[in-house]
């Protein structure tokens, strides 16, 4: 119906893409701790990082795909974003 259409176009979904801690390169690893001052703190396999932590130079084009460089260390942090990861708590809001 067009009660629903019009409720559908106010409803905007905000998408975030998370990345995995890079643990088989521990020099990286120590690298992004140290960017998110998590020092101290033990990643584990289930452990990521929004993608929004990341300069957009961070990311490189392949088939189509966004890919993070493999040499990218998180650069965008704040207060708030170290509290979360350090309690390993993400939060998703719909607006």
């Amino acid at each position: 119906s067009r009660e629903v259409d019009l409720r559908l176009v106010n409803v905007l979904i905000v998408v975030l893409a998370f990345r995995s801690f890079p643990l088989n390169q521990e020099g990286l690893t120590d690298k992004w701790l140290r960017k998110l001052n998590l020092e101290g703190w033990i990643p584990g396999p289930e452990s990521l990082v929004c993608e929004e932590h990341f300069s957009l130079d961070s990311f490189e084009i392949v088939d189509n795909k966004r890919v993070l460089k493999s040499d990218a260390v998180p650069s965008i942090v704040d207060e708030l974003d170290r509290i979360l990861l350090q309690y390993e708590i993400v939060s998703f809001f719909l607006l």
